[in-house]
């Protein structure tokens, strides 16, 4: 095994992630100052994309002082990038001088790839590769575990090798390996040339040269784009930081007319429940705008809360601009509790 069985980080709990960050550095400078011969290489990708796309993957050994680049070919995928960049690790670790590492830890920043690599049988040729390579370090005594590492959380190894791999981009490259604009026909090929294509596929995969692992992460991410790019924009820009669980819950409900007010249950009775409001004599609907912009039973805390250049119900839940957003939430949460409308949202 060369991987480990934890289970993966949620993506977007920046707490964990930061405290994962602090336990990471905390165990790595205790391995530089111990001599218990565990060797830390951090591993990363970039690209430019443009009229000619540049992928490079980059490995780092920070206590070793030993750093490696590689050019990608274009179409690789964002996965496939990273297995190479692990791939290259491991290679650059069999080129080390005598003797060899006892422990090498191998810090990623994809979780794509530990998973990868975690299966028996995974369909990649690139992890196939990664595990011969291991096999191959393990018959010189050397253990290898490939682990997963926060990104851009402060972490010196990673940041430093997302730097080389970045400066390595704008490095000047070799015509063999700048590829021409020719190898951007996203496969469709015409007609005459689809035969000799077929064949060189099959050329490629007796050879060993092609990955169908790779080729279904590079159309899974084609798609993927693509459904991006045909998503309606967002009416409803993303709450700032600083709110709870439960006012993030609530202002996304106001926002997004998604509120359990007593019109919307009434809604849902077909007819045997009125959703009139029973706090006033209005007559009106106990929907989401009647109880936290017109009711009269809450017009005290209303404009205690309420700011004085708010003069909508849309200006309160929507405010315009950057810089008293977060403010202006919070007022509409407070008058909320105070009001105790929660039970409604």
């Amino acid at each position: 095994e060369i991987t480990d069985n934890k289970p993966s980080t949620r993506k977007g709990d920046k707490k964990q992630q930061d405290r994962l960050a602090r336990a990471h550095i905390k165990m790595t400078e205790a391995w530089e100052e111990g001599t218990n011969g565990i060797v830390a290489a951090y591993t990363d990708t970039a690209s430019i994309d443009g009229p000619v796309t540049l992928k490079t993957a980059a490995v780092i050994f920070p206590t070793l002082g030993t750093s490696a680049t590689k050019n990608l070919p274009a179409r690789t995928s964002v996965k496939g990038g990273e297995l190479a960049a692990v791939r290259l690790a491991l290679e650059t670790a069999l080129a080390l001088p005598e003797p060899p590492p006892e422990h090498l830890r191998i810090f990623t920043d994809s979780q794509e790839v530990v998973k990868e690599c975690r299966k028996s049988r995974s369909p990649s040729v690139e992890v196939r590769n990664i595990k011969k390579l291991a096999s191959l370090l393990l018959a010189r005594g050397t253990t290898t575990r490939i682990a997963w590492v926060p990104a851009h959380a402060g972490i010196p190894g990673n940041e430093e090798v997302h730097r080389l791999a970045r400066a390595s981009l704008l490095a000047p490259r070799d015509r063999d390996d700048t590829p021409s604009l020719q190898d951007h026909d996203h496969g469709y090929a015409p007609v005459r040339d689809r035969a000799p294509a077929s064949r060189a596929r099959e050329e490629d995969c007796n050879d060993g040269g092609y990955d169908p692992g790779e080729e279904r992460a590079q159309i899974r991410q084609e798609y993927q784009s693509t459904l991006w790019e045909k998503l309606p924009p967002t009416p409803n820009p993303p709450l700032p930081r600083g709110f709870g669980r439960r006012a993030k819950v609530l202002l996304t409900r106001i926002r997004t007319d998604a509120t359990l007010t007593p019109a919307r249950i009434a809604s849902w009775s077909r007819g045997k429940r009125s959703g009139t409001c029973t706090k006033c004599n209005m007559g009106a609907k106990a929907d989401t705008f009647h109880l936290l912009w017109e009711c009269p039973k809450y017009k005290t805390t209303r404009s205690k809360h309420r700011p004085s250049n708010i003069a909508s119900l849309e200006g309160w839940t929507h405010p315009p601009g950057e810089e008293d957003k977060r403010s202006i939430l919070r007022s509409l949460i407070d008058f909320i509790y105070e009001a105790k409308l929660d039970i409604f949202i």
